[in-house]
């Protein structure tokens, strides 16, 4: 269990690159100053490549490019390299109110610290299954992603895809983020006024232990309410649910025809019919409180039972989760000077539920954060770029339970029901496991062309680990564009 948890940990703040291929995340500064600025509303950012580059307004073009990336690591402690590299093409086509955007990619990975737990799922985590085993300890996997957008109107996008969706302000997503594999999905985002709506249906799939190797179908109906007030302040009510395609005795029950409502609350829908899915609540915003400060926050209820809340005796069922966090662009007015810090927390036993089949995640990797839950977080990013250059640190230090014989709480995957104790759960409980990790890296960028060198410092517990290395892309997206008329 603790290799496990280990991995988990690891993977939730080792950042090479993290959903965004090809384009290191000190470049998304200026993107996300824009959707804050300009847009206000809470960040939408469905990883499908699409936002990357500069926005082409033309009706009609036709775009083939190549993509490389190239990354090697040591690994000081345990002396061995850490490979990800991947080869690929952007495809982008675009005619009136139609557009396709394709992005597939072939890579090879290599990272010993996980090989058991590839060998035993046959999946890298976060990229996609792997497609054989080299030798020397690689793997190859193949990762397609991509989407078919139409704008219905001027107010209203659809879209079918294969991706990650990530809705938050912060680098975390306690609602739902860009940490697991990629999945298809099915979106639609509405704008009228100062209101924005997402619907978005997503088919997942988990290990199926009845089936051996094989995996079961699950579905995610998700909706994000934003509300602007004031051009400072946004509001946002966000809503999902979790339904399996099979019940807790492995019967197959397939989707549930009520949740392809797309206005519908489905708190109240649930209720009705007597389903046991799983259900999450959540409520967040952001303030501008400055010229180029911003303060933001997310929340949300799993379950919860306001009697069992006030008591204060920490019930198991007591189930939710925190966010808060501030961003400061252009800090003492230094033009490229970016500081932002957050705070997570997340409660025993949250997004789990009674059966794994419902358990909030996919491919056994959570949905949200990565850490999964019970655990804090604090975290702190600093960077500074000019022209072509950038310098970054990070720094990230989180408190977590570990489960050991015992179900505390932090293995979403782990049934509810196998809880060990009514009241006396808090945060964590079980093997308190603390991580410290910090990261520099400095790099340069011209056009296509962006190469880095980074140094990251881990410790989980008596864990040691320092990795070095460098990383080189070129990524032609907003080139060789061709009128196709």
């Amino acid at each position: 269990m603790r290799i496990k948890i280990s991995l988990f940990i690891f993977l939730s703040v080792f950042n090479i690159v993290r959903a965004q291929e090809f384009i290191n995340s000190p470049f998304l500064y200026e993107q996300d100053k824009y959707i804050n600025e300009a847009l206000l509303f809470t960040v939408i950012k469905p990883v499908d490549y699409d936002t990357l580059g500069a926005q082409d307004d033309s009706a009609k073009y036709f775009g083939f490019n190549p993509a490389i990336y190239l990354s090697n690591a040591y690994d000081v402690q345990n002396r061995q390299f850490i490979t990800n590299s991947k080869i690929g093409v952007n495809l982008k086509f675009k005619y009136k109110a139609l557009k396709v955007v394709f992005y597939p990619f072939y890579g090879i990975y290599r990272n010993n610290i996980f090989a058991e737990a590839i060998d035993t799922t046959g999946h890298l985590p976060h990229l996609a299954p792997v497609l054989s085993k080299l030798p020397s300890g690689f793997y190859s996997y193949l990762n397609f992603q991509g989407f078919v957008r139409y704008r219905a109107a001027d107010f209203i996008n659809f879209e079918i895809g294969r991706g990650r969706t990530f809705l938050g302000d912060g680098y975390r997503s306690l609602w739902l983020s860009d940490f697991s594999e990629p999945y298809t999905y099915f979106r639609s985002i509405a704008q009228i006024w100062r209101i924005k709506y997402l619907y978005q249906i997503s088919f997942l799939a988990d290990r199926n232990p009845q089936l051996g190797s094989g995996f079961f179908r699950k579905y995610n109906f998700t909706h994000l309410l934003s509300l602007n007030f004031f051009k400072r302040l946004n509001i946002n009510m966000f809503e999902t649910v979790m339904s399996a395609a099979y019940d807790d005795k492995g019967l197959h029950r397939g989707i549930e025809l009520s949740y392809l409502n797309p206005v519908i609350f489905f708190r109240s829908v649930d209720l009705i019919l007597g389903s046991p899915d799983n259900v999450i609540m959540g409520l967040g915003g952001s303030l501008r409180i400055f010229k180029n400060t911003r303060i933001y926050g997310q929340s949300f209820i799993d379950e919860f039972l306001i009697a069992h809340y006030l008591a204060r005796k920490g019930y198991w069922d007591t189930k939710y989760g925190l966010q808060a966090g501030i961003k400061v662009y252009d800090l003492f007015n230094i033009r490229g000077l970016y500081f932002q810090t957050e705070a997570n927390a997340v409660r025993p036993y949250t997004y789990s539920h009674n059966t794994m089949y419902l358990a909030y995640g996919n491919y056994y990797q959570p949905l949200a954060h990565p850490t999964g839950a019970n655990f804090y977080e604090g975290l702190s990013i600093i960077s500074y770029h000019r022209k072509n250059w950038f310098l970054q640190f990070k720094f990230i230090k989180q408190v977590a339970g570990v489960d050991d014989s015992l179900n505390n709480g932090k293995n979403i995957y782990l049934s509810y029901l196998s809880h060990y104790k009514e009241t006396g759960n808090y945060i964590t409980q079980g093997i308190r496991t603390e991580l410290n990790y910090a990261e520099i890296s400095f790099g340069y960028r011209y056009a296509d062309f962006f190469t880095q060198i980074f140094a990251t410092y881990r410790a989980v517990g008596v864990s040691r680990n320092l990795i070095i290395g460098m990383s080189v892309s070129f990524n032609a997206w907003d080139k060789r564009y061709w009128d196709w008329f």
